[in-house]
């Protein structure tokens, strides 16, 4: 149920409070703000190589360690491969994108397109 779903689009601490729990903080209050709801946040993907690989996997691995699990669902945004994790819910793709017609417009929806996973088990051929 995407009502039931908190979408965190978009998470930035200072430079110069990096380090010192602020980010930690935030999620933890918010996960506390919202008993009854999962909570999700898209990352770019930390699997797509790049010069800024090492930030994005240090991201996740920082969402990791405040109770966001991956949720094997990767999707293009607007162009954009992100990953999902998630936090008190299981987030698939029809429900992302489901979230994303409900919450933002069925346009934005007609540019989230669904991407493979590279931790997900493929299907036998």
């Amino acid at each position: 149920n995407s009502d039931a779903l908190i979408l965190i689009d978009y998470l930035a601490v200072s430079e110069n409070l990096r380090g010192q729990g602020v980010g930690t903080r935030a999620l933890a209050a918010l996960t506390e703000a919202y008993p009854g709801r999962g909570l999700f946040v898209e990352i770019e993907s930390p699997f797509s190589p790049g010069d800024d690989q090492p930030q994005r996997q240090r991201r996740r691995s920082f969402y990791e360690g405040c109770g966001f699990l991956p949720s094997r669902t990767m999707a293009s945004v607007f162009g954009v491969a992100m990953e999902l994790l998630c936090c008190r819910c299981q987030v698939d793709f029809d429900t992302y994108h489901r979230f994303y017609c409900t919450q933002y417009s069925a346009w934005a929806g007609e540019h989230i397109l669904p991407l493979p996973h590279p931790e997900a088990p493929q299907a036998a051929e």
